[in-house]
């Protein structure tokens, strides 16, 4: 299983990177944005870049009409000796963001440059030297200078979106989410336990923090998938987190996606109505439309096409999620899932 596993994902992967290297840049408003630099004394601090980086990234998936590539893709290239042109070709995207963060104590020093890829021009950029109270006021104007600086020079508009980071104003609860999501991206059971632990520190700092609610749903679900915790435990704990945001937020996206993939898994255990299925492939189908760079939502909605025999449905599925984000490892994972 494992090797037929691997002899497919490398397979998709080899047909990823031709078409990569047979395709040219097709969408001028575009860009990627690449791990920023961790340049403080301490290692510890790489979450804290990562975080700023995939916040960024986030906002700027906001702008109407701009191609962001995904954060995992982009990610893939962190530490590598590649050159932006190099990088923007793999990620088929005319632009890059890059830049570097130094945190010292309550003080951080961001640099950011938006380059061209096909030349080397420097568009943009900007230095920053502010504490950490004001991260989130450095954040939304380095979207906003990005944002508009595409929209202006390739859209021939101005960015209209709400391209607002996290949901919370406090610098102690963004830094535990942060972390949180460094555990989180480990995926092994003492990341998935520690970042619940985070999560849980971040809401008692900021009880309103809908992106920590969301994660820490997220997270339950992790932790029913691979053992750690017993659905009749973690199922009502995720529904009740869910309605907390949704309560607040209504369309909430991830919230919802969560919830109506929840709801089927409780009603298939409880009494092996196939139906309820059906039901939950309907309504995620949807929400894969309205986002469909939400890579959470296709593995969601893959399952439960399993879940009803559906594979035909599955593969073009996780194909278009590839496609949109071409060095996921788990995409690849989920494809010879798919092929067994």
């Amino acid at each position: 299983m494992v090797i037929g596993i691997i002899l497919f994902a490398a397979f998709s992967a080899r047909q990823s990177d031709d078409a990569v290297v047979a395709g040219v840049i097709a969408n001028e408003a575009s860009v990627a944005v690449l791990p920023f630099v961790n340049m403080s004394n301490d290692s510890d601090n790489e979450y804290f870049s990562d975080g700023l980086t995939e916040t960024l990234l986030h906002m700027l998936a906001r702008v109407p009409g701009l191609k962001v590539a995904a954060r995992t893709s982009s990610f893939a290239f962190k530490g590598q000796d590649k050159t932006i042109g190099e990088i923007a070709r793999a990620l088929g995207v005319a632009h890059v963001l890059e830049g570097s963060v130094q945190r010292v104590g309550d003080r951080v020093r961001i640099t950011a440059q938006l380059i061209r890829a096909d030349d080397g021009f420097h568009v943009w950029s900007e230095n920053y030297d502010r504490t950490l109270d004001d991260i989130f006021g450095i954040q939304d104007e380095i979207a906003e200078k990005v944002g508009g600086a595409l929209s202006v020079s390739l859209l021939g508009t101005p960015a209209k979106a709400d391209i607002t980071g996290v949901a919370t104003s406090d610098p102690d609860a963004y830094d535990l989410y942060l972390q949180a999501i460094n555990e989180r991206d480990t995926y092994s059971f003492g990341g998935l336990k520690a970042a619940e632990g985070l999560l849980k520190g971040a809401l008692t700092v900021d009880a309103e923090f809908l992106d920590a609610k969301t994660e820490l749903a997220n997270n339950y679900l992790h932790q029913i998938e691979t053992g750690l915790m017993d659905g009749d435990v973690g199922y009502p704990l995720i529904m009740a987190t869910t309605e907390q945001v949704l309560a607040a937020d209504p369309d909430n996206v991830m919230a919802r996606g969560i919830k109506v993939f929840t709801e089927a898994a409780i009603t298939t255990q409880a009494i092996g109505d196939p139906q309820q299925l059906f039901d939950a492939i309907d309504e995620l189908s949807a929400l894969v439309n309205e986002d469909p760079d939400l890579l959470q939502l296709r593995i969601f909605l893959m399952r439960l096409y399993q879940g009803t025999q559906q594979t035909d449905q599955a593969l073009p599925l996780m194909l278009a999620a590839r496609a949109l984000d071409p060095f996921n490892a788990r995409i690849h994972y989920e494809l010879g899932t798919i092929a067994l």
